[in-house]
């Protein structure tokens, strides 16, 4: 079951979309969305836990946006690939 956390609290601080395993309620994922229309990502916090998926969007495309979804673990590998070559406030 998909929950919009807006329901709960106005403009959630980190979550945007809980995901909850139907067959076990004790088992929930956070999934934050970042979107862009422009040529760099807003702002991100990343992936902290197991539990948790960001959703990149990319609207900048005219006909398709486009869409990466990361977990913990597949962001700690673009971290590695991105921040040696980082500039600062890019």
């Amino acid at each position: 079951m998909n929950k919009n956390l807006n329901d709960d609290q106005r403009n959630h601080p980190v979550t945007d979309l809980k995901v909850m395993n139907l067959s076990n309620d004790d088992v929930a994922y956070k999934v934050s969305i970042k979107a862009k229309d422009s040529n760099s990502w807003p702002s991100v916090r990343g992936v902290q836990n197991k539990n948790e998926y960001m959703v990149f969007v990319d609207v900048k495309h005219d006909n398709d946006p486009e869409f990466y979804i990361l977990s913990q673990k597949q962001w700690g590998a673009v971290l590695r690939e991105i921040l040696p070559n980082r500039d600062h406030g890019a």
